[in-house]
């Protein structure tokens, strides 16, 4: 499903429903309960076939480690000229270390590898930080208790929004 070097076009359109789309395909392959809170119309500039991989992989990483597991929740909303895509889920929060360590590898530093059970998850933020920069938006995590694990990618509608 996850291509090496995927080269993808960027074009105008929703990607409300390539959300909806991959939302419906994550459920029904990996045998998951994703919940879908996409408020559309998301119009603007995306290289959509990398926008639903992205989402592809944080699912597959992230679901697993939901409580109750595979359950999670993908919402995406427009914001002022920005789209806001999150995967929540519920569950024991990464503990302070761990969020570090992918906070400081999401920054572009290497993390210490202590975590091995958490290994793979660290190995497709390499993935989705390619993504992300491609599309010139920013990732962010958050982990607590009380609101569960949160992966937030926010994408500029189009490139002139991000340019000088």
């Amino acid at each position: 499903m996850i291509s090496q070097a995927p080269v993808h076009r960027r074009s105008e359109e929703d990607l409300a429903p390539a959300l909806h789309d991959v939302v419906i395909q994550i459920n029904r392959i990996l045998g998951v309960q994703l919940h879908d809170q996409v408020h559309g119309p998301l119009l603007g500039t995306w290289d959509q076939p990398a926008v639903k991989e992205l989402v592809w992989i944080l699912a597959e990483s992230l679901l697993p480690l939901s409580l109750p597991r595979d359950q999670g929740t993908l919402i995406a909303r427009e914001l002022s000229g920005w789209v806001q895509i999150e995967l929540q889920i519920e569950g024991n929060p990464f503990t302070s270390e761990e969020l570090s360590d992918l906070i400081e590898h999401c920054k572009g530093n290497r993390f210490s590898g202590r975590h091995l059970f958490r290994k793979s998850l660290r190995q497709n933020l390499d993935k989705i930080q390619n993504v992300v920069q491609e599309q010139q938006g920013t990732l962010n995590l958050t982990s607590t208790q009380v609101a569960g694990t949160v992966f937030a990618i926010t994408l500029p509608t189009n490139r002139s929004a991000t340019s000088s």
